[in-house]
């Protein structure tokens, strides 16, 4: 799976058992959120002045480091 930008908040909390660390980690405690259920990243970020490329970034790396050991 490739992060994006317009990537709803949820999909991505449920995609991987680590990326709501990653939000977490940036600030965003997106899965106690109803807005995530209607929010992209880049739409979730915006309001805590969060840099999502960054976020997305770790997202990423997370899934090449997922894949590589699989």
């Amino acid at each position: 799976m490739v992060y994006s930008q317009d990537m709803l908040l949820c999909d991505i909390v449920d995609s991987h058992p680590e990326a709501q660390g990653i939000l977490l980690g940036f600030g965003l405690p997106c899965h106690n959120c109803i807005v995530a259920y209607h929010e992209t990243l880049a739409e979730g970020v915006r309001p805590h002045d969060l840099d999502a490329d960054k976020i997305l970034e770790r997202l990423n790396a997370l899934e090449k480091s997922s894949a590589k050991t699989t």
